[in-house]
């Protein structure tokens, strides 16, 4: 926080490379927001937490612990972003959605319902979370199954996509033929069992 001489106005640095911005404390909770946000007077931010940029955070949404939101993006109903988590770019949280971890939504995200994003996913592009995605671990690349989407490593595809060239996605993750061409069937199957669908 800086304080310039000529204008006595407040400044905040929000760590989006634009450097300190005119900001002020938000009266529930004490955390930054940008003079260009908009954040409900109801809305809860945390006195670690920020908004940024043109962020808009709706009247019953809660940003807290050290989550911060910038860029285009919303936050509304009773969604929660918290712990480490990141929304920004034009992606919107809404509903009961909980999003907290190291998360970090870019892009056209959508992200509502009841879902809960948690741990070190970055989802961007213009997924879809209606629901909590399903998280695989072990001997695939980290693969992460969301509505419409099948993120395995740093690449994302569609179902049809992944029934197409799983073996293929996966073997350029570092698996051998053999393996991925056993592994592909298994994340199709928990993708259909998950309710994953083309967009």
């Amino acid at each position: 926080m800086t304080m310039t001489d000529k204008q006595q106005e407040t400044t905040f640095d929000f760590g989006d490379g634009k450097g300190p911005v005119p900001a002020k404390k938000h009266p529930n909770g004490g955390g930054w927001v940008a003079n260009t946000a908009l954040v409900a007077r109801t809305a809860f931010v945390g006195p670690r937490a920020s908004v940024g940029g043109e962020a808009y955070v709706g009247k019953a949404a809660r940003i807290a612990d050290d989550a911060r939101v910038w860029g285009s993006a919303t936050v509304t109903d009773r969604a929660v972003v918290f712990e480490k988590a990141r929304v920004a770019g034009n992606a919107r949280v809404s509903g009961d959605a909980r999003i907290s971890g190291a998360v970090f939504l870019s892009d056209n995200v959508r992200v509502s319902g009841g879902a809960e994003i948690f741990g070190e996913m970055e989802l961007g592009g213009a997924d879809t979370a209606t629901r909590t995605p399903l998280s695989i671990t072990g001997p695939f690349p980290p693969v992460t199954v969301s509505d419409h989407s099948i993120t395995a490593g740093c690449q994302t595809h569609s179902p049809s996509m992944w029934k197409q060239r799983g073996a293929a996605i996966i073997k350029a993750n570092g698996r051998t033929l053999a393996e991925a061409k056993y592994l592909a069937p298994i994340v199709s199957y928990l993708a259909d069992a998950h309710g994953c669908v083309d967009p």
